[in-house]
């Protein structure tokens, strides 16, 4: 038997349902009617609608991907069309800078020895808002200034870590970084915007 979910919905009935997938690929996985809590495997709530041929296997599950829109700043489903954007390399090693208003935000404190990562109220509250179960690390690489090819440490944890606490702090363990040796900051660009802030004081 499939993961997916054969129930029949009266006409006008509303019944929420949950796309379970992989949050690197976007794969989809599995459809349920129950929320299921022990699993690896990110979800999204959906209407019946939104899942209907998936489940009557009218459609197959590869015709759809799940994927973040930033707009909206949360994961969605989506079909898959021949207009559908191949990812961007830029994306793929993207270098975080200063923006104002940003969703994520990284800060190399001097002053206090440790990263910082921060978490927009706004990000958090759509989150939360929408339900959305991001069950992923997120992953930084400090490289030397500009250069991506010379890595010197990588920064990684929970994303629901940063959800749930507004911040995670990772403590300075190298020379450069106590010696405040400039770096950039690079990671794969999950959502809209990201920032880069240094404080010396």
């Amino acid at each position: 038997m499939d993961n997916q979910s054969y129930i029949f919905h009266a006409p006008g009935l509303i019944v929420k349902h949950w796309v379970y997938f992989n949050i690197d690929t976007g794969e989809v996985v599995s459809i349920s009617n129950e929320k299921q809590d022990n699993t690896d495997l990110s979800s999204i709530e959906v209407s019946y609608e939104e899942v209907s041929a998936l489940i009557s296997g009218e459609e197959r599950f590869d015709t759809c991907i799940v994927d973040f829109d930033p707009k909206l700043k949360t994961y969605v489903l989506k079909r898959r069309t021949i207009e559908d954007p191949v990812y961007d390399v830029d994306d793929l090693i993207y270098c975080v800078s200063e923006t104002d208003d940003a969703d994520i935000t990284v800060v190399q404190d001097l002053k206090n020895t440790c990263w910082k990562f921060l978490i927009s109220e706004k990000l958090r509250s759509q989150i939360a808002d929408k339900a959305v179960s991001i069950k992923t690390n997120l992953s930084f690489s400090i490289t030397q200034e500009n250069n991506p090819n010379i890595l010197y440490r990588t920064l990684s944890f929970p994303f629901n870590d940063l959800v749930q606490n507004f911040y995670v702090i990772k403590d300075f363990k190298e020379d450069y970084e106590f010696d405040g040796k400039p770096v950039s900051v690079y990671t794969i660009r999950r959502f809209d915007s990201y920032s880069f802030e240094v404080i010396n004081e």
